[in-house]
Order: structure tokens, then sequence, then C-alpha cells
């Protein structure tokens, strides 16, 4: 029997990956099947069971990609000179109209993890390092003098967190993007200036 090389079942895994997401998309995490899948990326639904071994599994997957690069909107938002661009930056990235296909997976997500015990555990982890990464902005902002010293720093990435959840929301039901973007702005200009932003 011929070894399959690493390359080909990486390769193989991201075709998988892509074709779970437009069929989630679609479909909806629920009413999708690992034969939809199966078929959207040409494989029979055996050998799709090599690679994962359910469903959810899959969707665990496309959670860790979609993780892949918080990295760089971090790095963004950590913008030493206006912390208004970077937040802004980065929500402009994620309104993008082919974002909406993973801000729908995200709502699936969130769906289904209601079902499943391991992925809400995985979805909270995400949550909370992303909660720690915009605290550890704040706390810099505020020991370089960027914002109020009387500021707390949980509280500001907390309303952080939740003006991008809910432009993000906003956008996915239908509001017009540049209109989203102008309201998050005048949010984030109101937050920040309450918070004695330089």
């Amino acid at each position: 029997m011929p070894r399959v090389v690493p390359e080909y079942k990486t390769h193989a895994r991201q075709r998988i990956l892509a074709a779970a997401r437009e069929v989630f998309s679609r479909k909806g995490f629920r009413g999708a099947t690992m034969e939809d899948v199966a078929r959207e990326v040409g494989v029979t639904k055996g050998a799709l069971y090599r690679y994962f071994k359910s469903k959810t599994e899959v969707l665990s997957a496309l959670q860790e990609q979609m993780r892949a690069n918080a990295d760089e909107r971090f790095r963004m938002l950590d913008n030493p000179e206006d912390v208004r661009k970077g937040f802004s930056a980065v929500l402009a990235g994620l309104l993008e109209a082919d974002n909406i296909p993973q801000i729908a997976l995200g709502y699936e997500l969130l769906a289904e993890a209601n079902h499943d015990d391991g992925l809400r555990e995985l979805l909270r982890n995400n949550l909370t390092d992303d909660f720690r990464r915009l605290r550890e902005i704040a706390v810099r902002f505020k020991k370089a003098g960027r914002i109020r010293s009387n500021v707390d720093p949980d509280v500001l990435a907390f309303v952080w967190m939740s003006l991008s959840f809910c432009a993000r929301r906003r956008y996915f039901m239908g509001f017009d993007r540049r209109g989203t973007l102008r309201e998050y702005q005048r949010a984030l200009e109101l937050v920040m200036q309450s918070a004695g932003a330089a």
C-alpha cells in the first residue's frame, strides 16, 4: 500500500474544510451532513471519515482555522499611534462581504456549543483568550498614560469586545456596511473619550 505524504494529507484536510464551510454556510450546521461535505469536495463519505470522525470535529477544525488569524488582528489593535485606527481597521476587514459566511459560521458554532460540551469549552477558551489579549492592550495603554489611570482594563476590554460583536451582528443581519462602520467608529470614539484616550 503506498504511503500518503504529509503535504497531501494537509492539502486534503484544507479542501475538506473549505467544502464544509461552503456546505455549512448554505445548509446550516444542523441541516448539513457529512455526505453533503463529501459530495462538495468530491470524495466518498468513507474518505472524509479518514480525516474527521464527525461533523462536530469538522466544525471544531473550522473554528481553529478561524482563530489562526487572530494574532494578526490583535497586532493591528495594538496600534501605538491611534487605537481607534487599529480597531476600525480590524472591523473593516471583518465586515468584508466574503466574511459573511465566517460570521454565519460563528453563529453556527455558538448554536452547536449549546449541545456539545467540548465545543462549548473550546469557544469559552477562545473568548477568554480574546478578552485577556484586549485587557493586556488596555493595561499597556493605561501604563503609557494613553487612558486615564482610574479606567478599569477589564471594563474597557469588555466594551471593546461588545462593540465588535454588535457591529458584526448588524452587518450579518443585512445592515449597510458603511453605516455599520460609521456607527462603530462613533461608539468607539465615545468609549475612548470616556476613557480619556489621548
